[in-house]
């Protein structure tokens, strides 16, 4: 049972490190982080432009499960390759560009 009186508890908030999946104790590969990052853009155009499932997948010449995957975040079979493919064939370029990482070891980002 959820408890709805929320009397005796306190609201906690954390300060995040930048990385939402270190945060929860997850440890993706740099590999891994940018498939994460360019599926959510995927993800984030097909919702803005209201495409079905069905229609994502005839532009980006996959099936419809697959971009339910996508969609879902079920990468395994995905290639971050690939997934740049996609977001190009959706209609968006790719920006690459690079510069000096405030850590020790560099981040991969994505900026929309």
């Amino acid at each position: 049972m959820i408890d709805t009186d929320n009397t005796d508890t306190e609201d906690v908030v954390l300060d995040s490190s930048g990385d939402v999946f270190s945060d929860i104790g997850l440890s993706l590969s740099e590999k891994d982080t940018l498939k994460v990052i360019i599926a959510h853009a995927i993800s984030n155009v097909v919702q803005d432009r209201g495409y079905t499932q069905e229609q994502a997948a005839a532009i980006m010449g996959i099936d419809q499960p697959k971009v339910s995957k996508l969609m879902r975040g079920r990468l395994k079979e995905f290639t971050g390759d690939r997934l740049v493919e996609y977001l190009l064939l959706l209609g968006y370029d790719l920006q690459l560009g690079y510069c000096k990482s405030s850590t020790k070891k560099g981040k991969v980002k994505l900026a929309a």
